[in-house]
């Protein structure tokens, strides 16, 4: 089972933050043989509010500063491993996320179009000193 509790904290708000996860496919339920196509990561301040919510990052297997990529799109050709994804947070993201607790989930679509949650929980920051850097 995917973990549903999980955390992102300890980051200051205001700060660049790279989330970085590797989806454990057995985990997720996540099939051999299919690769990740695509990736997104939702960050909202109540879990029902619609898309895309606070924060909505999108990725690929092509690197986008500021947004991310997927990787490792664990594919055959790639031995099946576990996919990982990385999602660029700016500091304008992480300052939106403040220091309220923040629900998010990362799901990921297949090759195939299948979508899978790899992962759900709260996010968070602590509060900065340094407001003003020019």
């Amino acid at each position: 089972m995917p973990n549903y509790n999980a955390t992102i904290s300890g980051f200051a708000i205001g700060d660049d933050l790279l989330v970085r996860r590797t989806i454990n496919r057995s985990a997720s339920n996540l099939p051999t043989g299919v690769a990740i196509a695509s990736a997104w990561l939702t960050i909202k301040e109540d879990e029902s509010d619609a898309d895309p919510g606070l924060i909505q990052k999108a990725i690929t297997t092509i690197d986008v500063s500021g947004t991310g990529q997927i990787e490792e799109d664990g594919s055959a050709s790639a031995g099946d491993a576990d996919p990982i994804l990385r999602f660029d947070l700016t500091d304008t993201d992480t300052r939106s996320i403040g220091t309220n607790h923040r629900w998010y989930d990362i799901q990921v679509k297949t090759d195939t179009g299948a979508i899978y949650t790899g992962e759900k929980g709260e996010i968070w920051g602590v509060g900065d000193v340094t407001t003003s850097i020019t």
